[in-house]
């Protein structure tokens, strides 16, 4: 039999009243629905009826009296209490015999009611075991939703792919998941319990700890890029997040750590810096190499306007002296001025190669390979001592000065170097020539030196430029065009070169080769 409805009060509370005089059962049932109309309310006319309902309905409140035919109140109480064991119930009987008063506690049974009922203290009974069974039923929900959420926060941390662990303030491992696990090569269980030190190399756990600490004396979670030698020997980065955690209390009970792996995103990044830098070298190359042709191109047509004047010029004079010589018919002359003609178109061809030379140097592309230069030197200068004969030369070569360059260009380069210092030591009455390097701030310096004519160092701006001669040609032939074509062979090496001298002796040529 079901009375009553659900309200707000107790609501979900079912309620079992189990009494066997028919009137008594109908009288309290009424007023129970009238107090209690949130809960819903079964009645049963004795035990045996009563523990029937009680396995079928499972209610959360039992009122019953004792003597009961077929199975009495303290039986079907019992029996309850092993169906149920938390089951509450309220004895109600007109006896207080201290036998059933005894079995009762010993059930577990510490609410009894007398009859004649007093209503106001059976309600206030009830209304104290419902609301113990409310705070009982909230309870458990509370505890079920937190088991959930640590499940489902636990299963979350397990699945994450970044190592997530908890330290106590020791720096002891408290929890880790299986990510965090995999970084040490061990299981998880294995490493609760460890710290940083059992775990990692010295270098690796000092700084784990120094991190850890650090976070301990923020306060706050901090941020570090953290590195770790993996199982392999090879060096992860990891960024970290550190914290510290709290009691209710406010006090820093442990710390927490989430690591992700980020090895390959600094790869990355490494990669991006080196393209970035290798980028940025071919800009300053190809700025430099335009630059470079600007300068040539500016020399070149300078070259041009000024070599190469002064034979047309003298081709046009002296064309215009022999048809003058035709027209009056004096040809005593004509074989004088043919004579300068054949000169003049000798230095103009001169002029024509040189500049010819220059162009193609220009445009030479260097193909680089480890060059002796100390051999390279050597077998140039025993090509040129052949050009001058029984002079007493002393050359002296540093062996072994092997260097990355171009060796066609280079060949030329020494062929100029040690050319220029046979041809301006050639009035000495012995020549000495040397070829060496030397280190200045940690940079390789090669040099040609030899004991020459030399130069006045106020005119030293003009030695590399083409067509430009410190020494009258009567004093020393040449075109002037050797030295600056070793500048552009140094240039095109990404190099420098300069010279120092003193008039009458000698002179050193120093340079440089950047690639």
């Amino acid at each position: 039999m079901k009375m009553g409805q659900s309200a707000n009060y107790g609501k979900g509370i079912k309620i079992l009243y189990v009494e066997d005089d028919p009137l008594s059962r109908d009288l309290l049932s009424t007023m129970l629905a009238i107090r209690f109309p949130e809960s819903e309310l079964l009645t049963a006319e004795n035990g045996e009826e009563g523990f029937k309902l009680c396995t079928e309905q499972n209610p959360n409140l039992v009122l019953t009296d004792i003597h009961m035919p077929r199975l009495d109140g303290i039986g079907m109480a019992e029996k309850i209490k092993v169906l149920h064991p938390g089951a509450v119930i309220i004895i109600i009987s007109a006896h207080s015999d201290t036998r059933h008063l005894i079995r009762a506690i010993e059930l577990g049974i510490n609410r009894y009611i007398l009859k004649p009922v007093d209503k106001m203290k059976l309600f206030a009974t009830m209304e104290n075991a419902i609301a113990g069974i409310t705070m009982e039923r909230e309870l458990k929900e509370h505890q079920k939703q937190l088991r959930e959420s640590r499940e489902l926060l636990n299963s979350i941390i397990e699945s994450n792919c970044d190592g997530v662990y908890i330290k106590d303030l020791e720096g002891r491992y408290l929890m880790v998941n299986t990510a965090a696990a995999l970084l040490t090569g061990k299981y998880a269980e294995e490493i609760i319990g460890l710290d940083d030190f059992a775990i990692f190399p010295p270098e690796t756990a000092e700084i784990s700890r120094r991190n850890d600490l650090l976070a301990i004396k923020s306060g706050n979670p901090i941020n570090f890029v953290e590195t770790l030698i993996d199982r392999n020997g090879e060096t992860a980065f990891f960024l970290t997040t550190k914290g510290p955690l709290h009691d209710d209390q406010g006090n820093i009970i442990s710390t927490f750590g989430v690591s992700r792996n980020v090895t390959d995103q600094k790869r990355y990044e490494k990669q991006i810096e080196k393209h970035n830098a290798e980028l940025e070298q071919r800009v300053k190359e190809r700025t430099w190499n335009l630059e470079q042709s600007n300068r040539e191109m500016e020399a070149f047509c300078h070259a041009i306007s000024h070599e190469l004047r002064a034979p047309i010029a003298r081709l046009e004079g002296f064309h215009q002296a022999v048809s003058e010589c035709i027209e009056i018919r004096d040809y005593l002359d004509i074989p004088y001025y043919m004579e300068r003609l054949g000169y003049s178109t000798q230095q103009l061809k001169t002029a024509v190669d040189a500049l010819l030379m220059m162009y193609r140097l220009t445009k030479t592309e260097i193909s680089l390979e480890a060059v002796n230069l100390a051999y390279l030197s050597q077998q140039v200068m025993i090509d040129l001592m052949e050009e001058y004969g029984s002079r007493t030369i002393h050359f002296d070569n540093r062996p072994e000065t092997i260097v990355q360059g171009d060796r066609k260009l280079l060949t030329l380069c020494m062929h100029n170097l040690l050319g220029n210092a046979l041809k301006y030591s050639s009035k000495k009455p012995e020549s000495v020539i040397s070829v060496g390097q030397e280190k200045r701030g940690g940079e390789n310096i090669y040099f040609v030196r030899d004991n020459g004519a030399g130069f006045d160092m106020a005119y030293a701006s003009n030695l590399f430029k083409p067509f430009s001669r410190l020494h009258h040609p009567t004093e020393f032939e040449g075109t002037g065009i050797g030295l600056a074509t070793v500048q552009r062979i140094i240039e095109k090496h990404q190099g420098k070169i300069w010279a120092e001298s003193r008039l009458n002796e000698g002179t050193t040529i120093f340079f440089t080769l950047g690639v």
